[in-house]
């Protein structure tokens, strides 16, 4: 027989025994034991120890890989997330969110909470395996911390389903959005303008002036 299960994960095994057609007192427990016993004299080993028989393989569970295309941005720009799976054994759905803003830590977005941080954004695709998808694209609001949080679901094996969730306070996930700088207007750089302005008009007359009366 043969089967693929999580580590660690449990199973049922059913095993059809046949019994010798030439020997009697021994049964052909070797192919779902190391060793055959027989009960009527426990102290011997009618058949000789063999491996398991039964093929089974143990998985690991997928990986994901994330890294936020911005580190930084400005309210109103677009930002996505690159999700880079490994070892996936079959498709599966993979969601995710976009969340923040959340207030920055003594200037920093490293550390942040994001638990309880709002959802901006969020959706799902389909995967059929090992590989790199993109998702979003999403745009920001608000200035702060802003982080993504990815959910695979996939089935490892007949009806064992494994969920494997990426952190948003993983540094690859951050983006720091911040303000788009404005230009300060004060009274001062108004009256500097109107005088800079006046003094070229100024200059402009003199100047045509000066032409007129080499042309007269």
């Amino acid at each position: 027989a043969s089967g693929q299960f999580l580590k660690g994960a449990g199973f049922t095994v059913s095993i059809q025994v046949s019994m010798p057609a030439t020997t009697g007192s021994q049964i052909a427990w070797n192919s779902a034991a190391t060793n055959a016993t027989d009960v009527t004299s426990p102290s011997t080993h009618p058949l000789p120890a063999e491996p398991p028989k039964v093929g089974l393989t143990a998985l690991g569970v997928a990986t994901l890989a994330t890294q936020a295309s911005k580190a930084t941005s400005t309210v109103g720009e677009s930002v996505s997330d690159s999700v880079t799976i490994s070892g996936m054994s079959s498709a599966g759905t993979l969601a995710w969110s976009f969340v923040g803003p959340v207030s920055l830590q003594n200037g920093s977005c490293s550390g942040v909470d994001f638990s309880t941080a709002p959802v901006v954004k969020s959706g799902s695709l389909s995967v059929d395996g090992d590989g790199t998808v993109d998702v979003g694209p999403a745009t920001t609001s608000v200035a702060g911390c802003y982080s993504w949080i990815e959910q695979l679901t996939y089935e490892a094996s007949p009806g064992d389903t494994v969920t494997v969730t990426s952190s948003p306070s993983d540094d690859s996930e951050i983006t720091l959005v911040s303000n788009a700088p404005t230009m300060a207007v004060t009274g001062s750089s108004i009256v500097n303008f109107i005088w800079v302005g006046a003094a070229s008009v100024l200059l402009g007359l003199v100047a045509l002036w000066r032409a007129r009366r080499l042309n007269a």
